[in-house]
């Protein structure tokens, strides 16, 4: 979700690529690889479901695109109220 969201930031609100924002999604992208990248070995049990689960796969990222979005439009709001707040 933080690419989506320093990407939409990007062309919504202009705001600006940093270095030190890509470095952040590195780490965590580097970090989410390894769980997948280890169960990969398991796969042969796995490669009937394998199908169904894209569809799963899908849904999340779409959710979290729209998450993201909603983050970036309505930044203002976001900044004003605690997150506490927002999520009731």
């Amino acid at each position: 979700m933080p690419l989506w969201t320093m990407l939409l930031a990007a062309f919504i609100l202009k705001e600006p690529i940093t270095g030190k924002k890509v470095q952040g999604i590195a780490c965590g992208a580097g970090g989410a690889l390894l769980p997948i990248l280890g169960s990969s070995q398991n796969q042969s049990a796995a490669s009937s479901a394998s199908h169904t689960a894209i569809w799963g796969d899908l849904l999340v990222l779409f959710a979290q695109f729209c998450y993201a979005f909603y983050i970036v439009r309505f930044k203002d709001f976001v900044n004003k109220y605690s997150l506490i707040t927002i999520m009731k």
